[in-house]
């Protein structure tokens, strides 16, 4: 049986509930998975009138086994700087990144409380970013300024006392990071699913899988012709070769503005009545401009669907 797409049943910048859709109040946090609810209901839907109980994803296959920038940083803390550098300079030239600066990031001795410290009040470049502690961490430029210092103080001050990282190299650190996020979708999934009796699995983040790829060389994928070289020789066989050379996984943005466009006056609306603003979460200022404005960045509209999804929650566990 062949289900819609995953990108034609995306829900981004829902503003309110739809009838018979799972309640924010069924999950301890703000779903992550917000704007693919149609699309698990329809999964879910389907594979218990087939009597299926359990369902299997690929949750934490990119995160354990993909080429992570990270990486790179590792190998020069690790001792292999020539290796570490020559393959940061082809990945800056490749993105088209400043290549004196990509290597200093690469090179950076930052502590991870540092660096989200200063976080707090600079977005990293993508050079940065990639080769960072925390990547994608920031405080969203919608926030209120009572919302920016709370959170710098909170930082502070478990810098202070010193933030540990999980491990003592970057690429081990996202990494944990990243499976400990992918736990927590698919834990909260199975919250909003549990009356389904389907059950989701995913076997990528069970302890034995972890335990290898946490105590494997950090060089191992770099210069391997597969984006996924260990998961390559695994599956040699049973999934074809192109798998595992794509390049990328395509790009969806495009489905982002488009749902953007369609619901911008419902995101007007909710907004100006937005509980985020009046618990002085939210700047107004800057979050009804942005909706005020004909073109925005890609990251603007990420954030703007994070905040939404936010919003709904918050009405849905208050009542509103």
């Amino acid at each position: 049986m062949e289900l819609p797409s995953f990108t034609s049943t995306l829900d981004a910048f829902a503003t309110t509930t739809r009838n018979g859709e799972r309640s924010g109040r069924s999950v301890s946090g703000p779903p992550a998975w917000r704007a693919n609810m149609p699309h698990l209901q329809m999964l879910f839907e389907q594979e218990r009138a087939r009597d299926i109980r359990t369902h299997i994803n690929g949750l934490g296959g990119d995160e354990l086994f993909a080429l992570q920038p990270a990486v790179m940083s590792s190998l020069v803390q690790s001792g292999a700087v020539a290796v570490g550098l020559r393959s940061a300079a082809r990945l800056a030239r490749a993105q088209r990144w400043p290549v004196l600066r990509t290597l200093a990031a690469v090179c950076s001795t930052r502590t991870l409380g540092a660096e989200l410290v200063a976080r707090v009040h600079a977005d990293a470049g993508p050079h940065a970013d990639a080769f960072g502690w925390a990547p994608g961490f920031g405080v969203s430029r919608f926030a209120s300024a009572q919302t920016r210092a709370r959170v710098e103080a909170q930082i502070r001050g478990q810098a202070s006392v010193g933030i540990e990282p999980h491990f003592p190299d970057k690429a081990r650190h996202q990494m944990a990071e990243s499976v400990m996020f992918q736990g927590e979708v698919v834990r909260q999934v199975n919250e909003a699913f549990a009356d389904e009796g389907v059950r989701w699995e995913a076997p990528f983040l069970d302890d034995e899988i972890l335990r290898l790829m946490f105590g494997l060389s950090s060089s191992i994928s770099v210069g391997q012709r597969h984006s996924k070289p260990l998961l390559a020789a695994s599956m040699k066989g049973l999934a074809p070769d192109w798998i595992f050379s794509r390049e990328d996984k395509g790009e969806y943005s495009a489905d982002l503005f488009t749902a953007f466009a369609s619901r911008i006056d419902g995101l007007k609306s909710m907004f100006r009545e937005s509980f985020l603003i009046d618990l002085d979460v939210l700047n107004p200022d800057a979050i009804l401009n942005a909706l005020e404005m004909p073109m925005l960045k890609t990251q603007d509209l990420f954030e703007i669907e994070q905040l939404a999804t936010l919003e709904l929650w918050v009405r849905e566990v208050e009542g509103a």
